[in-house]
């Protein structure tokens, strides 16, 4: 009864604004339709293809083997341990770029540890927005291996603007719904990925 009279206010009190269809299709079936929807956009000028191994140059990163990326909040809804763990099982020599910060900074260096794939990971902070683009150019993929769903992920939109191909779980439907022929996995099959 109390969630239906808030449902109320929120319906005649509020607007609601939908970022893309998949964020629209979850807020309608929660029985709150938005009165619009934006889809997202990044800068293409700033997000464009470029040259992998001047930007690895620029970067500081392993020019001779092939670079797994991954950008975002290092939360336990970004499924980072299911990336790393996939990673570590990996047969070919490859490094593992992970970007950002989040409460389970600590635990994903001690899963480096314990995975063995310390001296093949580096742990970066947050990266300004103006300098990923030469983050994304670096890679050979990107992985998105969210267990929660995601709204409408920029960073897989950001690497695919920068010519690096991204792997998404099933968890973003928005690029999949647009960019049917990127790979996806569900989030814990660590396998798939």
């Amino acid at each position: 009864e109390v969630l239906q009279r808030r449902l109320h206010r929120l319906r005649e009190n509020v607007r609601l604004v939908a970022i893309g269809e998949a964020q629209s299709d979850a807020l309608t079936s929660a029985g709150l339709p938005p009165a619009d929807i934006i889809q997202p956009g990044i800068d293409l000028q700033h997000f464009s293809p470029g040259d992998r191994v001047e930007a690895r140059r620029r970067v500081n990163l392993p020019t001779g083997v092939p670079i797994v990326l991954y950008v975002g909040r290092l939360a336990p809804d970004k499924n980072v341990e299911t990336l790393m763990t996939a990673f570590a099982r990996l047969q070919t020599r490859a490094h593992l770029l992970i970007i950002g910060d989040g409460p389970l900074r600590p635990k994903l260096h001690k899963l480096s540890s314990e995975l063995n794939i310390d001296a093949f990971t580096t742990f970066l902070p947050f990266v300004p927005h103006q300098h990923l683009p030469l983050y994304y150019r670096s890679a050979d993929v990107m992985v998105v291996p969210s267990n929660y769903l995601e709204t409408f992920c920029m960073v897989a939109l950001e690497a695919i603007a920068c010519g690096c191909p991204p792997i998404v779980t099933d968890q973003v439907p928005e690029i999949l719904r647009r960019f049917p022929t990127v790979p996806s996995f569900g989030p814990y099959d660590v396998d798939a990925l």
